[in-house]
This record gives structure tokens, sequence and C-alpha cells, in this order.
């Protein structure tokens, strides 16, 4: 079988856990879709029961809603090789209570929730797989957020964030990152030009 390049990435990260037999391997890439998304561009609006799964083949999704104070913000990045969803919406099929944006330009695959449900008839341990990475990646981000914020000093969380996620820091807009942060925009072009 010939995979379509735009989804060869999906596939091999895929292939780190798991090898797809060659049954499965059609059904997957049947039910695959890619996307090109603008910065700015609405993936999962708040309100709409999310459509599956994201697997980020370039570029940096956020995922904002009401943070741990009770304010509107962006709660984590999605990135480059990340699976991403909002968990509460995918796992109980209801409203989402988060939005899902691209931070920059990106390419994404959907792996649709209704494909994967189905999966579970021909396929239980691919099902399983592609649940438990989603679940160790959603524990890791509360996790990262939780330890960012350990950080008393602002600067220090600023400075761990760049430190372990460059990558991200470099395709997001400082108002994102700002509010990943909980700062205002202001207290946020200030820090970066006390680290210079």
């Amino acid at each position: 079988m010939v995979i379509d390049e735009n989804l060869k990435q999906f596939f091999d990260f895929v292939a780190l856990f798991y090898d797809l037999n060659a049954i499965d391997l059609q059904r997957v890439h049947n039910f695959l879709q890619y996307k090109k998304v603008s910065a700015g561009e609405v993936i999962l609006e708040k309100g709409q029961r999310v459509k599956g799964i994201y697997f980020i083949n370039n570029g940096v999704l956020k995922v904002s809603g009401k943070n741990e104070h009770g304010q509107e913000g962006v709660l984590y990045f999605i990135s480059t090789n990340q699976f991403g969803t909002t968990p509460r919406s995918y796992y109980l099929n209801t409203a989402s209570d988060e939005t899902i944006i691209a931070a920059c330009d990106s390419e994404i695959v959907l792996f649709p929730k209704r494909d994967l449900d189905a999966m579970v008839v021909g396929s239980p341990c691919f099902r399983e797989l592609m649940n438990s990475i989603l679940q160790q990646e959603t524990i890791f981000r509360i996790d990262e957020r939780k330890e960012m914020f350990k950080e008393k000093e602002i600067s220090k969380a600023f400075k761990k964030f760049i430190i372990r996620y460059p990558e991200i820091a470099i395709k997001v807009s400082p108002k994102d990152m700002a509010s990943f942060l909980c700062m205002s925009d202001y207290k946020y072009g200030n820090l970066k030009y006390l680290l210079v």
C-alpha cells in the first residue's frame, strides 16, 4: 500500500508503539483527514463536540478555556509529533469546555472519533493504544502546567518554559505565551527584555 505523503509522519510515529497489519493500515489510512490550518483558525469551538484526536504534523495548536484560577486563557499547547484533543468532550461525548485554535500555520491530521471507536471491533489493541497515548499526553500536560507554576517568580516560569519548549516558544505569539503564563501582555513584554 502506498501511504499518502501527508500522512506518513503519523504512521511513522504510531509505528514506534504499534505494528499495524496491512488491513488495519488500510483502514486507518482511509479514516485520517489531513488539513493545513492558518494561524488563528479555529479547529474546535467551545460548545461543540470534539471531532476526534488530532496529530500535529507540523506547527502548534493552543487549547484555551478556564484555568485553575477561573480565568479564560491558554491552558496548554499541542506541538509537532504530539496528539491532542479536549479530553472531557472526547471521553464523555459532551460539548467541549475548551477551544482549539492554530497558534501558528500548522499541518494537522484528524483521526475521527467515530472511526476510532469503530476500530474496537477489528483492532481493539490499536484503539487502546491511541487512547493510552492521549491519556498520557493529557496527564503530561497537566503535570507540566503544575510544575511550571510551582515557581513563585513568573520570570523563572518563563525561563523554564523557554528552555523546555523552544520549538513552541518561537512559533506562538507573545499574547499566547502571556496567556499561558497567566500574565498581562505588558508584563510579558517587559519580562522578555529583562531576560536579554
